[in-house]
């Protein structure tokens, strides 16, 4: 795949325990052009990887973008669309997605509050 891809991913208390992130750190890398596992074909299979990892490793995505474009933001703009603004059923339905799952509500709650006040 010819994209580069820019992941922000912060740790929890689940993903401490499992070895990985500690609770409150965040880590932020690129993955370039040529660096994807061979099963990844297309931007839709590496969002559903991501999504997947995250829920699996206790961590949640607060930016993922791929060449430039924010998917976390894509994904919070159609959300907060399809629950018509209504800030509650907006978080929850976040809250059922692999790579929010794991996060505090109060993160969402300033992203969804910095998309909506962008609208």
């Amino acid at each position: 795949m010819d994209i580069k891809t820019v992941l922000v991913v912060c740790g929890t208390k689940k993903s401490e325990r499992a070895g990985g992130l500690d609770a409150g750190e965040v880590s932020s890398f690129t993955i370039e052009p040529g660096q994807y596992d061979s099963n990844i074909k297309s931007p839709s299979d590496l969002i559903e990887h991501i999504d997947r990892n995250a829920y699996l490793r206790g961590e949640w995505i607060s930016s993922f973008q791929i060449n430039g474009v924010d998917v976390v933001e894509k994904i919070v703009a159609e959300t907060v669309s399809e629950c018509h603004e209504n800030v509650d059923d907006i978080l929850h339905s976040l809250l059922e997605m692999g790579m929010f799952c794991n996060a505090d509500i109060a993160d969402l709650q300033i992203i969804v509050t910095k998309l909506m006040n962008v609208q």
